[in-house]
């Protein structure tokens, strides 16, 4: 039975490895940051790009491989090989998508000369579409109210009743999708670290096994390294930033800060399903891993759940599995001197 468990889990991975690997260069992206950022019109950026702002991101020219992107607005007025994941107070797109949109925003404005040629995601106070749409097979909510003409081709369209603002108060919006977008981000955050902790069982299941005993042979110890590198990695990128030789040492070492911070649940996971399935039972082999891994994501993403508790839940799995990261890995590097 493990062995066909493992079979069907190993073809699940692979195929989701081909998918990354297939829309993903490894390790070729293009990260740009500042108060605003722009690409010009008649720029073409090669790879994925990562991009952050504090304020305004104008795309104006043609980015192959995706975009990622953050800000208080975005503006898509160029050509977009790729798909568009992005997260802002105001998301506008007036040029051409040729992957997927997925989007979370308080208003979103797709006008007329907008074509998006993969799959509509989004999560908004105020949708207006007005260009076309054409993937399909997608699941869209809506909140509020949607403005104009859209062409939408879809499994499941659900329209939300539109909840006015207070009287004097046009900027405070409930949006009842959240909620659910609260519950989904959680289970979409659930599988995606599943998965990644399928793949680490899979490749490397001793080391990642070390890191979890590492957290609880040495507690004191891993929460001790695991704050100092949450603090001070952050400020250390900061310093770097400030010169244009550490600039993009910075920001790549902030996006290995980000993974190593998304990670860090993962032996935290495990380490929690090995206590409570080795009550019953030896914790042998992967199929073993990989069930005391799903039962250990599962309390850590309900536990994140509760109000203002789930924040010091999250922040003690991240301090836990940085600390127990480093230690793990110091261990190793000694053993290999002597």
């Amino acid at each position: 039975m493990s062995k066909h468990i493992l079979q069907i889990l190993a073809t699940a991975v692979t195929v989701t490895l081909l998918m990354i690997c297939t829309t993903v260069p490894v390790l070729a992206f293009d990260v740009r940051s500042g108060d605003d950022v722009t690409v010009p019109h008649g720029e073409a950026v090669d790879g994925p790009l990562y991009v952050g702002a504090t304020d305004t991101i104008i795309m104006e020219g043609t980015v192959n491989g995706g975009v990622r992107a953050a800000a208080r607005t975005i503006n898509v007025n160029g050509m977009v090989n790729g798909s568009v994941m992005a997260v802002g107070q105001t998301i506008n797109i007036n040029g051409h998508v040729s992957g997927d949109v997925t989007v979370g925003c308080a208003t979103l404005n797709i006008a007329s000369t907008a074509k998006i040629g993969g799959i509509l995601r989004f999560a908004a106070g105020i949708a207006q579409i007005e260009g076309s749409i054409t993937g399909s097979g997608t699941a869209v909510a809506v909140g509020h109210q949607v403005n104009g003409n859209g062409a939408l081709e879809v499994m499941s369209l659900t329209i939300l009743p539109a909840q006015p603002p207070a009287a004097g108060d046009q900027a405070a919006r409930f949006n009842p999708f959240s909620l659910f977008s609260g519950a989904l981000g959680k289970l979409t955050g659930f599988l995606m670290a599943l998965i990644a902790g399928l793949i680490i069982i899979l490749i490397a299941p001793r080391r990642l096994t070390s890191v979890a005993a590492s957290i609880r042979a040495r507690p004191g110890l891993s929460a001790g390294w695991g704050a100092i590198i949450l603090i001070v990695t952050p400020i250390a990128v900061i310093i770097a930033c400030l010169t244009i030789i550490g600039l993009s040492a910075g920001l790549i070492t902030l996006a290995f800060y980000g993974i190593a911070i998304y990670l860090a649940q993962i032996p935290v996971s495990l380490l929690i399903g090995m206590l409570i399935i080795g009550r019953f039972r030896a914790v042998e082999g992967k199929a073993i891993m990989i069930g005391a891994l799903a039962s250990g994501l599962a309390i850590i993403t309900l536990l994140k759940l509760i109000p203002y508790f789930g924040f010091f839940v999250s922040l003690a799995v991240i301090i836990f599995g940085l600390g127990a990261l480093l230690v793990t890995e110091k261990q190793r590097r000694a053993k290999a001197v002597t």
